[in-house]
């Protein structure tokens, strides 16, 4: 090793002169240096080759072993596995993408559609308020109708009205003997106050009327006589009480016509 430096690096003299000045390189005299060292490693790396000491070259590139053929189809199935959750986010993120796009378009229209809510607004309260009051006008018109029509068949109304009540009530009172009973009890109430009545009825009803006296005598509330009297002249249903002031028609038929007396009256009002 001596012997090749030696040979590298060899004795040199300077001669330095008095009367000239020169500058030194310092980058140069660094480049210098470095070359001299990498030269000194060349030489030092060819001695050892001859010696046959060991050289460290290029580091060898380290192979792993080949997976077994488990070991292959584990890492496939991996692989697919990442594959499709890869696939499936990005299905994900499509779709908010596509979702995103839809709600910026509705927010757009949305907008657009705002700027001339406030006129429009305006435009269909005007028309609210013309179209309220056409219905107004068209309802009141309806109502001035509708009372020329009530008071044109008010009169007929009644005439049906007193022509059924008529002929209803007949049905119904026409088995009822009890309807005599009533008719008599309820004179008592409105009639004024006496010691003495004489109740007429006709032949179907004196009987009938007879055996109840004494239900009359305690719907009058008070003791009084009470003389019931059989007229041939009256016909079912037909009643006169007497009394020491007036004589009382309460008979069926006469209430019927006072009733529809007082409907006609009601009509004509």
């Amino acid at each position: 090793m001596t012997r090749l430096l030696s040979n590298v690096i060899k004795s040199y003299s300077v001669r330095y002169e008095e009367a000239v000045k020169k500058t030194i390189d310092v980058n140069a005299k660094k480049d210098q240096e470095i070359l001299q060292k990498r030269n000194l490693r060349l030489t030092t790396t060819v001695s050892k080759e001859e010696t046959g000491e060991f050289v460290e070259g290029i580091k060898a590139v380290v192979v792993d072993a080949l997976p077994t053929e488990e070991e292959q189809k584990e890492n496939n199935e991996k692989q697919a596995s990442i594959l499709e959750n890869a696939k499936q986010e990005a299905q994900e993120i499509i779709e908010n993408a596509k979702q995103e796009a839809r709600r910026m378009k509705e927010e757009a229209i949305a907008q657009g559609k705002q700027i001339g809510y406030e006129e429009g607004i305006k435009q269909a309260n005007i028309e609210i308020q013309n179209k309220n009051a056409a219905l107004d006008d068209k309802a009141k018109q309806l109502q001035e109708e509708f009372d020329e029509m009530v008071r044109r068949l008010e009169p007929h109304m009644v005439e049906i009205m007193a022509a059924l009540i008529e002929k209803i009530t007949g049905i119904l009172v026409q088995d009822r003997q009890e309807v005599i009973l009533y008719l008599v009890e309820k004179a008592f109430l409105n009639a004024e106050k006496t010691n003495e009545y004489t109740i007429r009825v006709g032949s179907e009803d004196y009987e009938y009327l007879n055996d109840r006296k004494d239900f009359l005598i305690s719907a009058i509330g008070r003791d009084v006589q009470v003389n019931i009297v059989e007229d041939t002249a009256l016909h079912k249903n037909q009643c006169l009480i007497e009394t020491q002031l007036r004589v009382i028609d309460c008979s069926l038929d006469v209430q019927l016509r006072n009733l529809i007396t007082d409907l006609k009256l009601l009509g004509s009002v």
